[in-house]
């Protein structure tokens, strides 16, 4: 494990993992610098690493399929995302960000030193490219119809964790984002 400020050029350590001194967290919905510092750090990591390319995947985010697989291996130029189909807009939880973007996410970064955002990462990051063809998705947010029971309040009782009242992850799915405990145990019985 390295600090953050650590020189990179000279490790020679395959595996990395960078720490910063202090946790930033999320403070609500549309405010988690935690999440923009690490993120905005990952191009310094790169470019001192000699990288081609910077694939962010979130630990809740699991690529499914070969398919999708080939796609980020093969990918050579751009910034791409892909969709989240359910709430219509860009999935940032798995990004490639290729070299020739590495100037691009340099300036969204240091357009913003404090990291405050007026919006979330979806609507403000200059990708090139979003990526509709691939299925995929924020499962665990997607609940069966609940009836009375609709409220993100009753999500506690034990009965409604049960897998009945929750939308499973198609068998098809290339990839899934926020994931919870319960949809690995669901996923893995299938395989």
């Amino acid at each position: 494990m390295l600090p953050h400020d650590a020189p990179l050029a000279s490790n020679e350590d395959e595996n990395l993992i960078i720490r910063f001194d202090d946790n930033l967290g999320r403070q609500d919905m549309e405010t988690y610098p935690g999440w923009w510092r690490s993120f905005l750090h990952s191009v310094e990591v790169a470019k001192a690493l000699g990288a081609d390319k910077i694939i962010h995947i979130e630990s809740d985010a699991f690529i499914l399929s070969q398919r999708l697989v080939d796609f980020i291996n093969q990918t050579e130029s751009g910034w791409h995302v892909l969709w989240a189909q359910r709430y219509k807009f860009p999935e940032t939880a798995i990004q490639i960000i290729c070299r020739d973007q590495f100037e691009h996410l340099e300036n969204f970064k240091d357009a913003h030193p404090g990291l405050v955002f007026p919006d979330i990462a979806e609507r403000l990051l200059p990708f090139s490219a979003v990526h509709q063809q691939f299925k995929g998705d924020r499962y665990s947010e997607f609940k069966k119809n609940r009836w009375i029971f609709r409220s993100r309040k009753f999500d506690r009782i034990p009965l409604f964790e049960r897998g009945f009242f929750w939308e499973p992850i198609p068998a098809d799915a290339d990839f899934v984002t926020q994931t919870i405990g319960r949809q690995r145990v669901e996923f893995r019985r299938k395989g």
